[in-house]
């Protein structure tokens, strides 16, 4: 044990990769060992053994790697609206001094609702001015976790138990607004979106135009506030393109295996504000979006509210901007990245100091941890790290 843990020391730790097999679910990676040997004869039966030793270790100040990318200095744009949640609640970032275990929420949809933005001279400007070139906050998640049975009331029920859960963010590595690698289009005039109605259309003159789109964000800012729907939404949506998923998953997912971990692991993707939907200023939105809406879930008169709300809803799906992590060339043999740093060059940077997450069952944002503490790392070798966290 302490000679693969040795290894960590060495230029990379692709040596410590053990043989494995995973599934391609989606955006996921499931997986689950049940051919390992344990050495440590004090594992609990209920839960995964303490890793105190290298959590105390963990990640001790270094100098940058060479592949390191400097985060702009340049001052983001600030959003003058109140952000929602998907759930309702205020947008507010962690307290610095937050313990590291809970899950973070990740909002991939957030809303907007403000009487100001029923004016299309303000919706273009909030639009132009601050969604357009605020990039989304790409993610990797890393979680382990394994089930447990327990028994309330008589009745036995399983429930997850999350070992580890690893948020890192790769918005550094996005380039910045109006360089090469961003794109911004409204809908052309045969693409089929919501332009104004509950369900999607092409333009009527869409057999007689070229490609190009007809309105500009603009026209259908003023196209959206024109509107006498009561109920509308008008969403901008942001894309990250131009990650290779697979590649990370296959590097993470042995990485994990490498300390011996024996639950599962779900490695994901989602982009953080990847949408943002403006809605009009109703008190029927204003139920929708908050806490009003789980008296209709629990009541189950969302079933009847829910197709009335979907037809009487006008949406707008016509801009979108498009953040880049890199592009092909037009040889297609090679890519070019936004950042400067491909995939391999993010992992091999940051394979070491993760080795050290999982093992110390870190839960929460590591971003700003990774990026302060990168370099090389001895770890406690007296802590064993092997067959921890099976699933019971």
């Amino acid at each position: 044990m302490k000679d693969i843990l040795g290894a960590i020391d060495g230029p990379s730790m692709r040596t410590l990769h053990p043989a494995y097999a995973y599934d391609n679910d989606g955006d996921s990676i499931n997986s689950l060992h049940t051919d390992y040997e344990s050495d440590n004869s004090a594992l609990s039966a209920d839960e995964p053994p303490s890793y105190d030793a290298a959590s105390r270790a963990l990640l001790p100040p270094a100098s940058r790697h060479a592949t390191s990318r400097e985060v702009p200095s340049y001052t983001q744009p600030k959003d003058l609206y109140v952000v929602l949640r998907s759930d309702g609640s205020r947008d507010e970032d962690d307290a610095k001094d937050a313990p590291h275990d809970v899950r973070c929420k990740i909002s991939e949809t957030t809303t907007r609702i403000d009487k100001r933005l029923s004016d299309p001279d303000a919706l273009f400007a909030y639009v132009s001015d601050y969604l357009r070139v605020s990039p989304p906050r790409p993610i990797i998640r890393i979680d382990g976790y394994h089930e447990r049975s327990t028994t309330r009331n008589g009745e036995r029920k399983t429930e997850r138990v999350y070992d580890f859960d690893i948020v890192l963010g790769l918005e550094a590595y996005l380039g910045k607004a109006f360089d090469q690698d961003w794109h911004e289009r409204t809908a052309a005039d045969n693409e089929k979106v919501y332009r104004g109605s509950w369900r999607k259309t092409t333009a009527t003159n869409a057999q007689h135009v070229s490609d190009e789109p007809t309105k500009t964000l603009r026209d259908w800012c003023e196209d959206y506030c024109a509107s006498r729907s009561p109920l509308k939404v008008f969403r901008v949506h942001r894309p990250v393109t131009g990650l290779d998923k697979d590649l990370l998953r296959r590097r993470l997912d042995h990485l994990v295996r490498a300390t011996g971990y024996r639950g599962r692991i779900s490695i994901t993707f989602p982009t953080e504000q990847e949408n943002v939907d403006i809605y009009s200023d109703h008190p029927i939105n204003q139920w929708r979006t908050g806490w009003v809406r789980f008296i209709f879930y629990l009541t189950f008169l969302w079933i009847i509210t829910w197709p009335i709300l979907f037809l009487t809803t006008k949406w707008w799906h016509v801009y979108t901007v498009e953040w880049r992590f890199s592009v092909g060339e037009p040889d297609g043999r090679e890519r070019r990245y936004a950042g400067g740093v491909t995939e391999e060059q993010w992992y091999e940077r940051y394979q070491e100091s993760i080795y050290g997450l999982v093992v110390s069952q870190y839960k929460g944002d590591a971003t700003n941890r990774l990026e302060a503490r990168v370099g090389p790392m001895r770890y406690d070798q007296s802590t064993p790290a092997t067959n921890w966290g099976h699933d019971r």
